[in-house]
């Protein structure tokens, strides 16, 4: 069992949703969940070396695939948020190398040789990228473009 958190689970058609409700600013309760999860998925999770002052994880979702849903791929959501604050950080990892590129106006940047698509949406924004067989989807709300670089960074050196 994982000191101090307390955690419910839910599996609907292929969907395992983790709904964190315990003391989250342990970071070894954070790792010791992320270990049990990382089990249920076929690629490495990568969880960012950065993160801003007073992030707490809120939930995890996995999706498997299963002869209820016509998915073929296993996903893995995980959302940090700052309580009391529009500041969120989305990040999504699945195995099928998809992402969700943007289709409107994006700039590029390389970190160790990976091609990161980053594009604003409505005050959010999004960072894309492929490594390792494994797509990634970062999505921002509430923070600066610097803060954003600085947490994709840390997910790929």
């Amino acid at each position: 069992m994982i000191k101090g958190l307390r955690f419910l689970s839910i599996i609907y058609m292929g969907l395992l949703t983790i709904i964190l409700t315990g003391c989250m600013d342990n970071q070894a309760n954070v790792n010791a969940l992320i270990a049990k999860v990382q089990k249920e998925v076929p690629f490495t999770i990568i969880i960012p070396s950065y993160f801003p002052n007073g992030l707490s994880p809120s939930s995890i979702n996995i999706g498997k695939p299963t002869h209820d849903n016509d998915s073929n791929t296993t996903w893995l959501r995980i959302i940090y948020y700052i309580k009391g604050t529009n500041k969120v950080i989305d990040i999504q990892e699945d195995s099928l190398n998809a992402t969700t590129f943007p289709s409107g106006p994006s700039e590029t940047f390389i970190v160790d040789n990976v091609k990161i698509l980053s594009q604003e949406v409505n005050g959010q924004t999004l960072y894309s990228w492929n490594s390792n067989g494994v797509g990634f989807d970062v999505y921002m709300s509430g923070w600066g473009k610097d803060e954003g670089q600085k947490v994709v960074e840390s997910m790929i050196k």
